[in-house]
């Protein structure tokens, strides 16, 4: 929220996208096959992690 308030803006203190929802989005993806086996992250919870992170700057 720091580049936000520097720019004059108000941001959210909630995200957009809960940690659940990009959880179910990631799984519906690999049951679709949207995601092969080999293209698989190492760990989802630390995608969501990061995701999260990122959408809070």
């Amino acid at each position: 929220m720091g580049m936000l308030k520097i720019l004059g803006l108000k941001g959210s203190s909630e995200p957009y996208v809960t940690e659940d929802e990009l959880k179910l989005m990631l799984r519906g993806a690999e049951l679709s096959g949207a995601i092969e086996e080999e293209e698989q992250l190492p760990s989802a919870s630390n995608f969501v992690q990061l995701s999260l992170q990122n959408m809070q700057l």
